[in-house]
């Protein structure tokens, strides 16, 4: 059972979240949040000391969704190497999809150093993620370096690459993943 202080915090972080999403990490002020989450602002303050602190909770966040939502695909695939390649790959580039439109306005965290830090060390972590179980680290190291383009691309605003041109890349993607599937858990 969740507790009154933990469901008070989610739901600022759950604001936030959509806040940073719709209008940008520089327009997401600790007024706008409490608003989105239908609270004070020192109702804010009581459960976080600044914006920083929030948004080391969505961070938090979006890694629990994102592992949440990569399991669901390691369970709907069949078993076999690389089954746990593919969940990570394709939970990754199902999360660009679902916030083509809005992966941009997250940049303004990178700006802040703590924020910068928590971000380096979830990309490290969905690394070692991609990585688990898998003999060959150079060509992960491909791998993990196309979804890190795809994600500069995305947050740029725009995409560059045309959309006949991504569903190519991600079709490419996915045939050297079974390439190197043999060599993966």
């Amino acid at each position: 059972m969740m507790t009154r202080q933990k469901e008070q915090r989610d739901a600022i972080i759950d604001a936030a979240m959509r806040v940073v999403y719709r209008e940008g990490y520089s327009k997401a002020t600790i007024d706008s949040i409490a608003a989105e989450a239908g609270m004070s602002k020192g109702g804010v303050f009581y459960y976080f000391k600044n914006k920083k602190e929030i948004f080391a909770g969505v961070i938090g966040r979006y890694e629990e969704l994102a592992e949440k939502r990569r399991q669901e695909i390691y369970d709907s695939l069949p078993e076999g190497p690389g089954r746990h390649l593919r969940a990570s790959i394709l939970s990754q580039l199902e999360h660009f999809d679902l916030y083509k439109d809005s992966i941009h306005n997250v940049m303004g965290m990178y700006a802040e150093e703590e924020l910068r830090s928590a971000l380096a060390a979830l990309r490290r972590r969905n690394f070692k993620q991609l990585a688990q179980g898998c003999a060959c680290p150079e060509k992960l190291a491909i791998v993990s370096l196309v979804l890190d383009g795809l994600w500069m691309d995305r947050t740029m605003g725009e995409a560059s690459i045309p959309a006949p041109h991504m569903a190519k890349m991600r079709r490419e993607l996915m045939r050297y993943v079974d390439e190197i599937a043999p060599y993966c858990q």
